[in-house]
């Protein structure tokens, strides 16, 4: 392969290996950049601070490029094979918006005058910097988080501030229990807990070699020499290195103040990037029980009630922090939800994003020992990647290999309706009656007024097949009424949703699917859709992007790992699109189905799984039920005056009707975006005006 030979004078450093090709930043540099690479194949750059892949776009037959604006990254991973040729130039502004705009137009099909106009009024409205984003947004839909991608952690941490308390509260005994560890880094973590803005707290040495009294200036009674378990306390274990946020203490009492009888309380953390310079945070969910069982994005920063520590082993205290957690959710009785809380401020700087790995094999026997005791199933928990879990449910007492269900299992009703497209139908319906693994399914297909004569043939031929039911809804579009009336015509325990513009991926997808709706505690189940680029077109809903709800993750590739791992996991969501959705009917009625008369066409998915929610489920979404969809080709656009007021009149129904959920989605963090799909932090927007003990 050849390459630009003034790349180390633009600050660049080229490494190529057998397998990837790299760039990394060895000098401060920044503004417009254009990435040239000339190959036989699809060329994408890995940028590991965004977690995700860009894929970059096709310039001719051979050669592939991507525009951006760099503020700050340091590493870029090229993968694709055969590369034969690297450019990299640096851009003057005025040719990197001139090539930009060109750029967008080919790729839209947009009228230059039309996307002038666009950008002048953008410039009008919000500055440069909309445009800017704009731009970026068209050419490639990631490529905006790279605007602040230098240090939007150091970004958000200026403008953020913690709350301050409104009422005096009576503080509680909380302890800071000292780690076996190096000695030598203890006084760094020893100094961020003396210059906590509240006094209230104290330093236990517990099972560290190295006394805490040795290692100060003069004697503190905040130290204690000698202890016994408090059960009314709490503990924090704090390991050599790490620092604790100045107001750590004064923000736990606060939380501990609002919920007394509180088990297990974490927090975000932040930890050295992948250059061990930039801080990169873990901003985290609530407690997602799901999510915690495909993967601990609790730990290390977690605080646990004395009582909960006296039903724990000694041993404890040296046991890594992931199996700490496990095996302390394993004493916790009844709903967790309710023993565990999330502040979601970083109260936590970990000396190292390193950690001694638990035993993973230990691990997936405390999480199966946690299903068997939360949900009363058997299940087999198994690695996936680096620290995630992948749980495949089995009866109790059933072989370890059995599924929760069989070929004899419950029926599923697949429900699609449809209105001509018959090239759309067909493929959709071909694809399940011929992929599908599991086969105990009906298809029940939904006639809403067809009238091209092929259509009507095919539905003729079709209809005469033994898994296929032709049913036919003589009325005006209404999504929610049609699939209402389909599961009224359905007799099998569970219905799935699904649009006739989608194809099945991977064959074991409705398997996948129903282990996880049959368990007791699930609603509505979701998949993994990509769009036909095999870029990911739902991950999962996420409310409040927008203002209302966004898909998760949109445009990523498909094997993208996703933020902390979302995209790879089975994920609890407070939503997922009814485009693929699974669950029992009975529920579906319980909550009253969808709603036909304020939601008609749209948002009336995520308001069935928020009804869902409210009456005591999980969703879940899963990537290993993976299906193609074309969003929307059968609908269109909302392009009429007609079609824009009853949107927005939709968007009305829901803004009022799930305030609570749309402005803090349990399922996200307040601190990630509201303006992107790409679980970037919020730096550049206004801070979320909810409050940060959930």
């Amino acid at each position: 392969m050849s390459w630009q030979a003034d790349i180390a004078r633009l600050g660049w450093q080229l490494t190529v290996t057998s397998d990837r090709t790299r760039l990394q930043r060895v000098a401060p540099i920044s503004g417009w950049f254009r990435l040239t690479v000339s190959a036989d194949n699809p060329v994408s750059l890995h940028l590991p601070g965004l977690h995700c892949d860009i894929a970059l776009q096709p310039d001719s037959t051979d050669r592939y490029l991507l525009i951006w604006y760099c503020t700050g990254v340091r590493d870029l991973s090229i993968q694709g094979a055969d590369l034969r040729q690297l450019s990299l130039q640096q851009l003057p502004a005025w040719r990197a918006y001139w090539l930009l705009f060109w750029r967008v137009r080919q790729q839209t099909g947009m009228h230059r005058q039309r996307l002038f106009d666009l950008c002048l009024a953008r410039y009008k409205r919000a500055g440069m910097q909309q445009v800017r984003r704009k731009l970026l947004e068209a050419h490639q839909p990631f490529l905006p988080a790279l605007l602040t991608y230098e240090q939007p952690y150091q970004q958000w941490q200026k403008k953020a501030q913690p709350p301050t308390a409104s009422l005096r509260i009576q503080p509680v005994s909380l302890i800071f229990v000292m780690q076996p560890d190096q000695a030598g880094q203890w006084r760094v973590s020893l100094q961020s807990l003396l210059s906590q803005t509240d006094p209230n707290w104290q330093l236990w040495h517990g099972p560290a070699t190295t006394p805490a009294s040795t290692l100060l200036a003069e004697p503190d009674p905040r130290v204690l020499q000698q202890h016994q378990l408090d059960p009314a306390a709490y503990y924090w274990p704090l390991r050599a290195g790490d620092l604790l946020c100045p107001d750590t203490v004064r923000l736990l009492q606060q939380a501990l103040a609002a919920k007394p009888q509180l088990q297990i309380l974490y927090s975000d953390h932040d930890e050295p990037g992948f250059d061990g310079c930039e801080r990169q945070p873990q901003f985290k969910p609530a407690f997602c029980y799901d999510s915690y069982l495909s993967r601990d994005y609790i730990s290390p920063a977690v605080l646990y009630r004395g009582s909960l520590l006296q039903q724990l082993p000694v041993d404890f205290w040296q046991q890594q922090p992931a199996l700490q957690l496990a095996r302390a959710l394993l004493q916790l009785q009844g709903s967790m939800s309710d023993q565990i809380m999330h502040l979601a401020w970083p109260l936590l700087q970990l000396a190292s994003a390193i950690r001694a790995k638990a035993d993973h094999v230990l691990l997936a026997d405390l999480r199966q020992q946690l299903v068997q005791k939360q949900e009363g199933l058997s299940c087999i928990a198994t690695s996936q990647g680096a620290d995630g879990f992948r749980l495949r449910y089995t009866r109790t007492g059933a072989l370890a290999n059995a599924p929760v269900f069989s070929a004899a299992s419950p029926q599923v009703s697949i429900i699609i309706p449809t209105r001509d497209q018959l090239a759309l139908t067909r493929a959709c319906v071909e694809s399940l009656l011929t992929q599908t693994s599991f086969r105990n399914f009906e298809v029940l297909l939904v006639d809403n007024q067809s009238s091209d004569p092929d259509t009507l043939r095919w539905f003729s031929t079709i209809a005469a097949h033994p898994q296929v039911r032709l049913l036919h809804f003589d009325a005006a579009f209404n999504y929610s009424a049609i699939n209402n009336f389909a599961v009224a015509q359905s007799q099998a325990p569970f219905v799935c949703l699904l649009n006739n513009d989608t194809a099945v991926i991977s064959p074991d997808w409705l398997d996948e699917m129903l282990q996880h709706a049959q368990r007791p505690h699930i609603g509505c189940v979701g998949a993994k859709l990509l769009f036909d680029d095999n870029t990911v077109q739902h991950g999962g809903v996420v409310l409040g992007l927008w203002g209302l709800a966004g898909h998760s993750h949109k445009h990523a590739l498909s094997d993208a790992g996703g933020y902390q791992q979302r995209l790879a996991l089975v994920q609890n969501y407070s939503a997922v699109t009814a485009a693929c959705l699974l669950l029992r009917r009975e529920l579906y009625w319980q909550v009253g189905g969808l709603n036909e008369q304020a939601l008609t066409v749209a948002f009336n998915d995520v308001d069935l799984c928020l009804k869902i929610q409210a009456a005591g489920y999980r969703n879940l979404w899963t990537p290993y039920a993976a299906l193609y969809h074309f969003e929307s080709k059968s609908r269109g656009r909302e392009d009429t005056p007609e079609k824009k007021a009853r949107e927005r009149a939709e968007i009305n129904y829901m803004q009022q009707t799930w305030p609570t959920q749309i402005a803090d989605d349990p399922c996200y963090s307040p601190h990630l975006t509201r303006q992107r799909e790409d679980y970037s932090i919020a730096a550049d927007e206004p801070a979320a005006v909810v409050g940060i003990i959930r």
